[in-house]
């Protein structure tokens, strides 16, 4: 007998989904500082469509002018910027996650796992049920620069990220040496982030 699992992906690269999707309530940030809240649909990695009401007429903006975007989710503001993956020319939509001498960037990701009910002999094998699980992509950066360098992913599926943050934050041997006793978990990437910018200047 075939076990048939319906998985269905929710809410992949979170900040591009989620904002391209349907149209969301956002401010607009211009790099020479003036702002535009409204309606906003993210086209893809160059532009996005704009509107100040729903019956407005539909303006493009172009992210080369575009310094971030907030928008409001379950009551936590949140940044969104256009970045550059290292040694390419790939534009990515990210979340801004901490801002310091370095910068942390996530996309998060959503698994929602269906499993329905089936019967083997008149008996029910296993009960119809939903596993969900989440995971961040973390992207960082210096604080002067365009581009972001993929670290990993805080999933139970990968590992490696203290490994990747050790390699790039390795000119403060306070921080290699703490992750190397195993005083952060793969998941405190934050918290990792966050004592190299308060500690290792």
């Amino acid at each position: 007998m075939k076990y048939h699992f319906v998985i269905t992906i929710l809410g992949v690269f979170f900040s591009i989904c989620t904002l391209s999707a349907q149209r969301t309530n956002a401010t607009v940030v211009f790099a020479d500082g003036t702002h535009s809240a409204g309606l906003i649909k993210v086209v893809n990695t160059d532009e996005l469509w704009f509107k100040n009401s729903g019956y407005s007429e539909t303006k493009v903006f172009y992210f080369r002018s575009i310094d971030k975007i907030l928008f409001d989710s379950n009551g936590e503001e949140i940044e969104i910027v256009r970045r550059y993956l290292k040694d390419s020319n790939k534009g990515i939509i990210l979340e801004w996650v901490y801002h310091g001498d370095v910068v942390l960037y996530k996309i998060s990701n959503e698994l929602r796992i269906d499993i329905p009910n089936f019967k083997q002999n008149n008996v029910f094998q296993l009960l119809g049920s939903t596993l969900e699980a989440s995971s961040n992509a973390y992207f960082i950066g210096k604080d002067d620069e365009n581009t972001v360098q993929y670290l990993g992913q805080d999933s139970w599926a990968m590992t490696g990220l203290r490994k990747a943050l050790k390699k790039y934050l390795k000119d403060c041997p306070a921080l290699v040496e703490k992750i190397n006793r195993n005083e952060f978990t793969e998941k405190e990437v934050v918290e990792i982030v966050t004592f190299y910018d308060e500690e290792c200047k």
